[in-house]
């Protein structure tokens, strides 16, 4: 064979080689995709069901008046809030705060709903809270529910978070980036 078949195989197995490569990475790339939005979607369903228990906790005439409104409206926020926990999984979230509570519900975002919701819970149930609670066998199982929920939303956070930071460590990979495979 010629110098120039040989540049031409070589060229071509070179090719070959990259579109292999691309392919994989574009396979694996969706592949955390997908799993993202199905650990989103997890996700999302836990959260709807800690609003829930928490409503339930709230309404239950268990708790003083002002913490079970306080739980109830939080609660509420979260389920009226808008569906989509982030407009795309793979951006940085932005942490809110309490002072995030004044917006309106049409312009409070579903994290900041859920971090709020988080918080009240925090500081409306108190050990003391708690102890009178586990007294009373239905607010035991209210309690239960709600623990277990938060439980479940703690856990499906951590499998979510962990394929985003898979998911950007892949998109962030030269080889990506270059073929521009993380659209």
């Amino acid at each position: 064979m010629s110098d120039t078949t040989w540049w031409i195989v070589i060229v071509v197995v070179v090719v070959a080689l990259a579109a292999i490569v691309a392919w994989r990475q574009a396979v694996r790339l969706d592949r955390l995709h997908r799993q993202v939005l199905q650990a989103r979607a997890s996700l999302d369903a836990l959260l709807i069901r800690r609003a829930h228990a928490a409503i339930a906790l709230a309404s239950s005439d268990l708790l003083d008046p002002a913490s079970a409104m306080l739980i109830a409206k939080a609660a509420q926020d979260c389920l009226d809030a808008g569906p989509a926990l982030t407009a795309d999984a793979m951006q940085p979230e932005r942490l809110y705060s309490m002072d995030d509570a004044a917006m309106t519900q049409s312009s409070q975002p579903r994290q900041a709903c859920e971090s709020i919701l988080t918080q009240v819970l925090r500081q409306t149930l108190t050990r003391d809270v708690r102890e009178q609670l586990d007294r009373d066998p239905r607010g035991r199982e209210l309690l239960g529910q709600l623990t277990r929920a938060h439980q479940q939303v703690t856990y499906a956070r951590r499998f979510h978070n962990d394929h985003v930071a898979r998911a950007r460590a892949l998109r962030s990979h030269p080889s990506v980036r270059f073929l521009r495979l993380a659209g």
